[in-house]
């Protein structure tokens, strides 16, 4: 399930890719929300969900390259609802970064949390 929670927000979210890579060292926001349906099949029973994700998404170029370009995410006051049951779990808004292609926009890389080198803490995404 944690899974296909990660694969909706991702895809989500590259949709935002393109702004943020056309304007460089700007911090951009925007209104995020996702929702989904989900059949799962566990111990032989299926079940289906609804998972709604809504905050607002602020995302900035970290790095641009000749080939590649790095994205960096933080999803601001997230709220997540599995079967309208209300979660506001700070692991939604933990911040990422997504290597992304300049010829295709493929996703080539990701980082989740990572620790940053020194010469990168003041690009961190900050409120």
């Amino acid at each position: 399930m944690r899974l296909i929670k990660l694969s909706l927000l991702f895809g989500t979210l590259l949709g935002y890719a393109s702004a943020a890579y056309a304007v460089p060292h700007c911090t951009v926001w925007g209104e995020l929300q996702s929702k989904a349906d989900t059949n799962i099949v566990s111990m032989k029973s299926p079940s289906k969900s609804q998972f709604d994700l809504q905050g607002r998404l602020i995302y900035r170029p970290l790095l641009v390259a000749e080939k590649f370009h790095w994205l960096g995410f933080e999803l601001y006051q997230a709220q997540a609802k599995l079967n309208k049951t209300v979660s506001t779990s700070n692991e939604y808004a933990v911040p990422f970064a997504v290597k992304l292609s300049n010829n295709s926009g493929e996703v080539l890389d990701y980082r989740f949390n990572a620790k940053l080198k020194a010469a990168d803490q003041q690009k961190l995404i900050a409120l």
